[in-house]
């Protein structure tokens, strides 16, 4: 009897547990995109996207043009929060890893476009005043559905990328595809959810893409 009420106990335990994993990840995927929609109204209203606090975890980004800023080849830190106006934390209490493009956020205001800067109509004009990029510019971001060198493209030309560790916070027991979003490069892996304890996968994954981006700014008016 007491074996049969444990057998029973533990099928409840463990359905409630996979209710609050999929309550939390819903959560998290709002938060995602309001995130989403914070950077994209930033980028409108200041030119550039942000950069990643990389510093003192305040919340505050760190100065485009500060060391560790956003001049290297990628920028990779906690998101902004404080800077965004959003909240710190998703469902688990702990920090989005932010990445971005340093040509979209940086304060480097081009006065002409590249030479690249070339369409079947010509030259593309320069862009407007206190804009940090042109509608040319490549961003340095993909998303894989697996980490390289097996990973598949899911997306190129990437501007900025949002990242939640999930439940397991990125920790121990994890795989290569989780590792590889650790490791501030310029690669994110996104694939499906995996509870399989030999290949878990539960991180939560936002980007926006250069063509995303141009149009924000064009519909927004910045870019005429």
């Amino acid at each position: 009897m007491l074996v049969i009420t444990g057998i029973i106990l533990s099928g409840l335990v463990s359905g409630v547990d996979a209710q609050l994993e999929q309550r939390d990840r819903r959560q998290t995927r709002q938060q995602l995109e309001e995130i989403k929609h914070a950077l994209l109204g930033f980028a409108v209203a200041n030119g550039r996207l942000p950069c990643p606090d990389s510093a003192g975890n305040d919340g505050i980004e760190d100065p485009p043009l500060g060391v560790g800023g956003c001049t290297d080849l990628v920028s990779v830190g906690n998101l902004p929060w404080a800077t965004l106006g959003i909240g710190q934390f998703d469902a688990w209490q702990r920090n989005f890893t932010y990445g971005v493009t340093p040509t979209f956020a940086d304060n480097l205001v081009s006065s002409a476009p590249p030479a690249s800067c070339s369409s079947p109509l010509g030259r593309q004009p320069p862009p407007p005043p206190g804009v940090s990029f042109e509608l040319c510019s490549v961003a340095n971001f993909s998303v894989l559905d697996g980490a390289p060198p097996g990973g598949a493209t899911v997306a190129q030309n990437i501007a900025t990328v949002v990242i939640s560790y999930g439940r397991n916070g990125g920790m121990a027991p994890t795989n290569s595809d989780e590792t590889e979003n650790q490791d501030g490069d310029v690669i994110a892996v996104d694939k499906v959810y995996s509870s399989n304890p030999a290949q878990p996968f539960d991180d939560l994954v936002e980007f926006i893409s250069t063509n995303e981006l141009m149009y924000t700014m064009l519909a927004g008016g910045v870019f005429r």
